[in-house]
């Protein structure tokens, strides 16, 4: 291969076409891209009420999105707004931070695009026209613009007023596979923009139907207990309160801070580390939030700053000022854990600590037969052992001949276990012993959780949640929950199929331990 001249080289930043259709492709559905283009709107509202008429016009294989209040776009807004990376009035207390939003979104939706806008204060229209807005695979120049003929346009900017911006946004060609769920974008939009609904600063319509705020509803007793800290340049200024489930009419409600920026949400349940999901009275915290000083990231579902020391200083204050409240929660009337289930959780934490002391120790590799992930009726495990037999004609029987059954080969550690297996020793107290298992009756959709407090490690399994009810909280489960909450921990059982695999080996450990209990028993009888 002839090696290139250095005189012919040059370093220049640059980009192509592929990087906007990697940007088209981040989002999840319709709503999440539609919310996107609310966003521009909700930017560009400024100190005005703004009204959002959205379109889903699946037999025209269209999608509409047309604003009314707010700064709007003339000639000059528009070409900067063809400029990938720029956005002209996006300040530090926008939502949208990254100049790419409305255009990526627009390009995951349909191929097609037309945008007519006015400016606020002007009278003249303006059309912007791609017919392959998402397939194009080169920049375009779309030449010098001209006014557009008002006579010619939508109806919305025809009777826009002067002195307000009016967008409109059509996608066209829609791009086949997607989901056209009406009632999914309705519900979306409701809990997204719930501040500003509720404010009466925005309001949206939905082929006609009018997006309704989250309702929510607090217990008079204790009201909003107001929340103002500060960290440094960053704010968070609501308040919290006690959800009266109850009484809700749209649904399920996540328990925890509702997490707001310029009115939109961000994070819905917000923990800041605190388990609201296990206990069920906790299940009743509600909060809500609104961050200054924090940047929203890509995709609108939390802050850059996340993992930063200011956001877990933040956090810890807030819920300094959430102590009382959090403390009469916790003091209040709980679902009633049953004693056998307390029972349960003990004798599966001395399992555990059993089978944690061999392996540290190194020795309990004895066979042990190969069997599925339990996952419900009892102690699995080996087979009951056949009666002892004291005959000396026996004696020199093989245990295969007693039993009736072969020896099965060792279960070998997956590969990588060893390695994860040492670190979860590490973990452990002494290096063998098992965090303390607590029942308790959480919120459905959480399975179990590692909470610490006080310096205290306590793995919770919810009662609640569908699979415990399934197999009545056997051992098997309760085991099962436990390792996942320990494996958890460790960054290379992260992917789903290394967690799974070192689970399943664990647990034919703990099994050879539980059945060894049971046959014990047995024999003692």
């Amino acid at each position: 291969m002839e090696k290139l001249k250095i005189e012919t080289v040059s370093w220049r930043e640059s980009a192509s076409r592929r990087i906007i259709a990697a940007l088209c492709s981040s989002y999840s559905s319709i709503s999440h891209a539609v919310c996107e283009l609310v966003d521009n709107a909700v930017d560009a509202m400024g100190d005005q009420e703004c009204t959002i008429n959205i379109l889903l016009d699946k037999p025209g294989n269209r999608i509409v999105v047309e604003s009314v209040g707010g700064m709007g776009m003339g000639a000059a807004e528009i070409a900067t707004w063809l400029n990938w990376g720029e956005g002209d009035h996006h300040t530090a207390n926008d939502i949208g931070h990254y100049g790419q939003g409305g255009k990526s979104a627009c390009g995951y939706l349909g191929d097609s695009l037309r945008l007519w806008s006015k400016k606020a204060g002007e009278s003249e229209l303006w059309m912007f026209e791609d017919l392959n807005w998402r397939n194009r695979t080169d920049f375009a120049d779309f030449g010098v613009p001209t006014p557009y003929d008002p006579a010619s346009a939508p109806a919305t900017l025809q009777r826009c007023p002067l002195n307000s911006g009016c967008v409109r946004i059509e996608v066209e060609d829609v791009i086949n596979g997607r989901q056209w769920r009406l009632d999914s974008l309705m519900r979306d939009l409701g809990i997204v923009y719930d501040r500003l609904l509720r404010f009466g600063q925005l309001q949206i319509v939905v082929n006609g139907s009018l997006v309704k705020p989250v309702d929510l509803p607090l217990d008079a007793s204790i009201g909003k207990i107001p929340i103002d800290v500060k960290v440094g340049d960053v704010t968070a200024k609501g308040w919290a309160g006690r959800l009266e489930r109850g009484k809700l009419k749209d649904g399920y409600v996540k328990a925890g801070f509702r997490l707001y920026a310029k009115g939109r949400m961000m994070v819905e349940n917000e923990s800041f580390g605190f388990n609201f999901a296990a206990k069920g009275s906790l299940n009743q915290f509600i909060a809500e939030l609104e961050i200054d000083g924090l940047t929203p990231n890509l995709n609108k579902s939390g802050f850059v700053e996340r993992d930063d020391q200011v956001f877990k200083d933040l956090g810890r204050e807030v819920l300094k000022e959430c102590g009382a409240l959090i403390k009469q929660l916790r003091e209040g009337h709980d679902e009633k854990i049953l004693g056998r289930e307390k029972k349960t959780a003990k004798r599966v934490r001395g399992q555990l600590k059993t089978m944690f002391k061999h392996l540290s120790e190194g020795i309990g590799d004895e066979p042990v037969e190969e069997q599925a992930s339990p996952s419900g009726e009892g102690n699995e495990g080996r087979k009951p052992r056949e009666p002892r037999e004291r005959d000396e004609q026996d004696s020199d029987k093989s245990k295969s001949e007693k039993t009736g059954r072969e020896n099965k080969p060792k279960t070998t550690a997956p590969d990588g276990a060893v390695g994860t297996l040492r670190r979860l020793m590490r973990r452990l107290k002494n290096g063998k012993d098992c965090p303390e298992i607590e029942i308790v009756a959480g919120t459905p959709d959480i399975r179990s959780a590692l909470v610490e407090e006080d310096g205290k490690v306590v793995i919770q399994i919810n009662k609640n949640f569908p699979g415990y009810a399934k197999v009545d909280g056997a051992d098997s489960y309760v085991a099962e929950s436990v390792l996942i909450e320990l494996l958890m921990r460790d960054e290379e059982c992260q992917m789903a199929p290394a967690l799974v695999e070192r689970v399943n080996y664990l647990l034919v450990r703990w099994s050879g331990v539980a059945s060894n209990e049971v046959h014990d028993e047995q024999d003692a009888a």
